[in-house]
């Protein structure tokens, strides 16, 4: 155990100062609770890991891209009303409006077209779906 401390403690030295010290109090703690081959395993990948974590703790942070993020937020909550508003409403909006909602859709194109048919069956008919198709 004292060659795996020895050698967090070399690997602790490409780290930051400030962000030493609990660094090896983290490791150390990880590495007692772990036993035989996998204390080496993980004394080893984390002196190898290190100098990555290095980089990256001194790489400053960029700020938060917020109408990119705020973006991507509507995009993703739009894609999902679009699939059910397609799936659920075909009788309301009719079969041609269902078709390019579900095509607007992201994941529209990904084969959930088994899907769409049985459940406008369903709806417009009262009948139970045909379920052949979906688990081909």
């Amino acid at each position: 155990m004292a060659v795996l401390r020895f050698l967090l403690a070399v690997a602790a030295l490409t780290l930051p100062a400030s962000r030493r010290a609990r660094w090896r109090e983290e490791t150390l703690a990880v590495l007692a609770e772990v036993h035989g081959v996998r204390r080496w395993w993980f004394a080893l990948d984390t002196a190898v890991k290190a100098p990555l974590l290095a980089r990256q703790l001194r790489t400053p942070a960029l700020p938060p891209g917020r109408w990119l993020s705020a973006l991507t937020g509507v995009a993703l909550l739009g894609a999902s009303v679009l699939m059910v508003a397609a799936i659920l409403l075909p009788s309301v909006i009719g079969e041609d409006a269902a078709e390019l909602l579900f095509l607007c859709a992201p994941c529209g194109l990904a084969g959930a077209e088994n899907l769409i048919r049985p459940v406008h069956t369903h709806l417009d008919h009262r009948r139970e779906p045909d379920l052949k198709g979906w688990f081909q």
